[in-house]
């Protein structure tokens, strides 16, 4: 934005409408730290229906979740960080905030779904695993590879390797631990 290379920038939060009211103290916040960098600041905010609209270096810039995104009809680089599936509050995004625990909040086919209906025209999409920084679990590798294949519009299967770790990551979790445990809930 600031090199003027982005016109216009969406930035979709994880969680429902609910989740974006609960941290709206948070991301005005945020915007403030942001405009200290701008130039030509202008910290005018707007909020309505779910979305959060300011301008940076003189471009929109705007804050929704995913269901609040509005139509976009124009070419797009999208960008899928593939934690934004299994953090489901902008307040749990630090790498470590409960790793152990996490699980999708929204399922690779309907964040699909939902993100065809509002981007009519991705021209490039790139995918962040998170996985080296912690963000995105081991045991969910995967969701890169399924989002790649459901923008494809193919069906998604998952490797082999991902579902051995799984098998493994299963049995691991709940202590049990015995060769024979794992072929045999394996056939």
């Amino acid at each position: 934005m600031r090199d003027g290379m982005v016109n216009d920038f969406y930035w979709v939060i994880p969680g429902d409408k609910n989740e974006f009211s609960r941290r709206l103290k948070n991301l005005k916040s945020m915007i403030k730290v942001l405009a200290k960098q701008d130039p030509k600041p202008q910290t005018t905010v707007k909020i309505k229906d779910g979305i959060l609209k300011t301008r940076l270096y003189g471009r929109k810039f705007i804050i929704c979740c995913l269901k609040a995104l509005p139509k976009i009809n124009k070419k797009v680089l999208l960008d899928i960080d593939t934690d934004f599936l299994v953090i489901d509050s902008k307040r749990k995004s630090k790498n470590t905030d409960e790793i152990g625990r996490r699980k999708n909040w929204i399922e690779p086919e309907e964040f699909i779904r939902v993100l065809k209906t509002k981007i009519r025209y991705p021209v490039l999409v790139t995918i962040a695993y998170s996985v080296n920084d912690g963000y995105t679990p081991l045991k969910f590798k995967y969701l890169g590879d399924e989002i790649t294949s459901r923008l494809k519009g193919k069906t998604f299967k998952m490797p082999p390797a991902a579902k051995a770790f799984n098998l493994f990551n299963y049995f691991w979790q709940r202590k049990n631990k015995k060769r024979q445990d794992i072929i045999t809930a394996r056939q």
